[in-house]
């Protein structure tokens, strides 16, 4: 997860810091993490994919 924050990380602070602004409401900031959860464990299915096919 901490590599797919680190490749988005512009969009992160971005999101982060319109949160902080707000009225704190976490909404679109969940949002955007879980997307971001889902795209790390789909890059990692890929990275696993292409392993298990070399062997």
């Amino acid at each position: 997860m901490s590599a797919q924050i680190q490749r988005e990380r512009n969009t992160y602070n971005d999101i982060l810091e319109a949160s902080q602004r707000s009225d704190l409401n976490l909404t679109a900031w969940l949002e955007w993490y879980l997307a971001c959860l889902r795209r790390a464990i789909n890059s990692s299915h890929e990275i696993l994919d292409a392993v298990l096919n070399i062997t």
